[in-house]
Formats: structure tokens, C-alpha cells, sequence
């Protein structure tokens, strides 16, 4: 949802987790499957709020072409969706990939090399979406949830600087 003073909201709670330290052990069987970030997909069972971000990154998408980025509906789908967009990620990309519970699932898996330009691809104007919108976007569906931009980063963005 975004509010009357342009605020992004968050709104669908139905399997929200309360967020602590230490972190405990979570399930796959949290965010609309169509704004699920991979690493819930691929199985890892401690996740941190850049889930949040990369389901934010999927709207922000959504906001700019009027449908959603990713539409599957089984999670195997997705992931594949995913891969076909952003490329098979790897150890190198985003470290402890290999180690996450699921990849050996997916081992068989087409290798695809990521889309050279999402807008290009998706026929996105850049007048829609500009370079510093582009880079918002992309660093809001970075596969390394380590390496993806965080909430308070994402408002100091120059894409927002004059919103």
C-alpha cells in the first residue's frame, strides 16, 4: 500500500513472524509466493528483513509496469522465473548459495545468464524508470540478502532524494 503522504506500506500479515535476537529456525511458508525472495525458496531457515526489501523491490517493479515481475504459481516455478531473469546465482555472487538446503534440488537446473537490462527486457522507458531508479531497483533484488540494500539506505537513494 502507499499512503496519501507516499509511504510504502507493508500489508499483508497473515504469516508474519515476530522479528528477535537470536534468530530462530523459520519455515518457507511466509510471503505471497509472487513476492517471495529466493533464499526463502532455496530453503534457508534463518532469513533477516531483506526479505522485506526484496519483496519491496518487487512491487517497486510492479508499480512501474503495471504487473508483477515474477507470476509463478509452485515455488519451483518461481525460482525458475527468478533464474531466467537475474541468472543462476552461485557461490560467487552470493556466498553460502551452494549451502543453502535446497540447490541440490535444483542442481539439474537450466544455467541462465542474468537479463542484460530489466527495462530493456521488460520494454520499461527509461523516462518511467530512470538509471538511479534502475540501480534502486536492482540493489532491492540482490540475491546476497548481506549485499541487498537496506530500508533506511533505499530512502537516502538519489532516486528519492526529491520525492
Amino acid at each position: 500500500m502507499v499512503g496519501q503522504d507516499g509511504q510504502l506500506k507493508i500489508a499483508d500479515f497473515g504469516l508474519a513472524r515476530a522479528f528477535s535476537v537470536p534468530l530462530r529456525p523459520l519455515t518457507m511458508e511466509v510471503v505471497t509466493i509472487w513476492y517471495r525472495a529466493p533464499e526463502i525458496f532455496l530453503g534457508a531457515t534463518e532469513y533477516t528483513i531483506a526479505v522485506d526489501m526484496w519483496s519491496v523491490g518487487c512491487i517497486f517493479f510492479e508499480m512501474c509496469k503495471l504487473r508483477p515481475l515474477f507470476q509463478g504459481m509452485q515455488e519451483i516455478e518461481m525460482i525458475d522465473q527468478i533464474f531466467r531473469v537475474l541468472g543462476t546465482p552461485n557461490d560467487e555472487i552470493w556466498p553460502g548459495y551452494s549451502e543453502l538446503p535446497n540447490v541440490r534440488l535444483i542442481e539439474n537446473f537450466h544455467q541462465y545468464a542474468p537479463v542484460r537490462d530489466l527495462r530493456e527486457h521488460f520494454d520499461i522507458p527509461k523516462e518511467l524508470l530512470d538509471d538511479q531508479g534502475y540501480d534502486l531497483l536492482m540493489r532491492m533484488l540482490h540475491y546476497d540478502p548481506e549485499k541487498r540494500i537496506i530500508a533506511s539506505d533505499a530512502l537516502m537513494h538519489p532516486y528519492l532524494q526529491d520525492v
